[in-house]
């Protein structure tokens, strides 16, 4: 888990979850349609599968990505919670290419 800021705002309740790295770049992948594990990877190749598998199964818990199993078919989805996120996602993304340069330097904030 990452930081916890001890406040009963909202938006510092959200950012418990979503200050670790790759948290919200796996539920963009999962917005775009990403479902199984292997495509997620694709979609994050710098991601380790280790990693990876850390922040889907703490999506799991806070209740925002299910993991689905039928048979040996295996694939995650996000929940209505989860699903609501597209707007937070959409934002961001303008956002960053509205006032950030990425031509530049794609790894000036890291």
């Amino acid at each position: 888990m990452g930081a916890t800021y001890h406040q009963l705002c909202p938006a510092a309740k959200a950012m418990e979850l979503f200050d670790e790295r790759w948290t919200l770049l796996v539920v963009r992948e999962l917005v775009l349609g990403s479902k199984r594990f292997n495509e997620l990877r694709r979609q994050l190749p710098t991601m380790s599968p280790t990693l990876l598998s850390k922040r889907l199964h703490r999506l799991s818990i806070a209740g925002i990505v299910e993991k689905c199993v039928v048979d040996d078919d295996v694939h995650y989805a996000l929940t209505e919670s989860g699903r609501d996120l597209r707007t937070v996602v959409d934002a961001l993304g303008a956002w960053g290419a509205r006032w950030l340069d990425t031509a530049d330097d794609a790894h000036a904030l890291t």
